[in-house]
């Protein structure tokens, strides 16, 4: 038996290497009878887009905003958090981290190298300073 985390099969990661799949084929020939696996929308017909896809998509779209931008994600979908800065500093505009668990696992991710060359996300008290005539920063927010 093979027990996971959250995971996701995607050809054009942002961070890290694709998912050996002849590794996973090799595991149940070897004898392994099942995968039990944890993945957000594992049960919805169809594929999700790559975050290659989703990053492109954020680039245009948070290029093409005025003001404000407020942006939802995991806080452990750091290849997504990386997406959101990059389409920020692309667009001259910075990220305001809001919640305790975006503000550690940014920082982990920052110490482990997977936000290399991102600029310092700002913190939460950095909100209220940014007018919405300013432009305001794109803002990434942990959901609930």
């Amino acid at each position: 038996m093979l027990h996971t985390g959250d995971w996701k099969l995607d050809p054009t990661l942002i961070i890290g290497a694709p998912t050996d799949e002849a590794k996973l084929k090799a595991l149940g020939e070897e004898g392994c009878l099942a995968l039990i696996g944890d993945s957000t929308n594992a049960v919805r017909d169809g594929r999700s887009p790559s975050e290659a896809d989703v990053a492109r998509t954020l680039r245009d779209l948070i290029g093409n905003a005025r003001g404000r931008i407020a942006v939802t994600t995991f806080a452990s979908n750091v290849a997504r958090m990386r997406a959101v800065a990059e389409a920020a500093a692309a667009a001259g505009r910075e990220v305001v981290v809001v919640g305790r668990a975006m503000d550690r696992v940014g920082q982990v991710a920052r110490e482990t190298g997977y936000l290399e060359g991102i600029a310092e996300f700002r913190g939460a008290d950095r909100l209220r300073p940014f007018a919405a005539r300013q432009g305001g920063g794109a803002v990434h927010r942990q959901p609930g």
